[in-house]
């Protein structure tokens, strides 16, 4: 097809966009209202998710040492719980019998009087190691492999914790995969109904084109063009809604004061994280809805 013969087809479903105005915005706005369900559903998903990843990264376990270990065998300790592949060697704490008997006092607030015998000499504390791990479940398989180091005279972990954290970790990500995919079925039911609704009312002049000599492909390629600018006019809304408000609502949960709810702000994840994906996927979903709808339902009034 020469170019001036596919600039004017470009121009046509241009100008069919603007002459079927109504059916176009109501195209839009239902492809709009579905991206938009899709795009928050999955942005939900991805949220909850990294929350659950950071309530997990706050299962912290702790290695108790040896009684009476020295400053080398202590470092030999740590060394070993760094060489576990599953440890976040970057969170790894050492806690001194001194610092956890201070801490006791703490605890203790106005009975702290009562640990006042107890000192460097007598202190019946064990220093001890903080850590995290990479991945909770595997939690089981690293106590193990902690046990089994020299110098070590316990390990402390919440495994029931770890693996409610666990189990319901799953449930969210299957569940947001569930949801996101029902979404896009539903979705595309309702698009294709309307655009099918939308060729429809405009049968007349399919037929009109097929009687004076138009090729169906001549035919088909304005609606297709329209219905590609309807998907990435759609696209583009969407995008711009879900960007705006989901800007505004980052925010204003960042100025929360509550230290708690704080800590779990900051595991939310900055749009720029996910943006760019989510962008070219609508704008994917946007032209397959215009290429594939446009041109399946065209093809019904072809048959004359």
């Amino acid at each position: 097809m020469k170019a001036s013969a596919f600039g004017y087809l470009f121009k046509e479903g241009a100008r069919s966009l603007w002459a079927n105005r109504w059916m176009s915005l109501a195209a839009i706005g239902v492809l709009t209202a579905c991206l938009l369900l899709v795009g928050a559903s999955t942005m939900f998903s991805l949220n909850v998710r990294n929350m659950m990843n950071y309530v997990e990264s706050q299962n912290e376990i702790v290695v108790f040492v040896k009684e009476n270990a020295t400053d080398e065998e202590i470092k030999k300790v740590e060394t070993s719980l760094r060489a576990i592949e599953n440890v976040n060697g970057d969170n790894i704490k050492l806690v001194t019998k001194a610092e956890a008997l201070e801490k006791r006092k703490q605890d203790f607030g106005d009975d702290a009087y009562l640990l006042d015998e107890y000192n460097d000499e007598n202190n019946p504390l064990l220093d001890s190691f903080v850590v995290t791990l990479k991945d909770i479940s595997l939690l089981d398989e690293s106590v193990r492999k902690m046990q089994t180091i020299d110098g070590i005279y316990s390990v402390s972990a919440t495994k029931e914790v770890a693996a409610a954290m666990v189990s319901l970790s799953n449930v969210v990500t299957v569940a947001g995969a569930v949801i996101v995919i029902i979404l896009i079925v539903v979705s595309a039911v309702i698009i294709s109904n309307t655009i099918r609704l939308t060729i429809f009312n405009r049968r007349k002049e399919i037929h009109i084109m097929k009687c004076v000599g138009a090729t169906d492909f001549f035919i088909k390629l304005p609606f297709v063009i329209e219905g590609i600018l309807l998907g990435l006019i759609s696209a583009a809304i969407s995008y711009g809604v879900l960007w705006a408000v989901y800007e505004w609502m980052y925010s204003n949960l960042s100025d929360a004061y509550n230290s708690w709810f704080s800590a779990m702000v900051s595991s939310i994840l900055p749009f720029s994280n996910f943006g760019g994906t989510m962008a070219l996927g609508f704008l994917a979903a946007g032209f397959c809805v215009g290429i594939f709808g446009s041109g399946i339902f065209v093809r019904k009034y072809l048959r004359t």
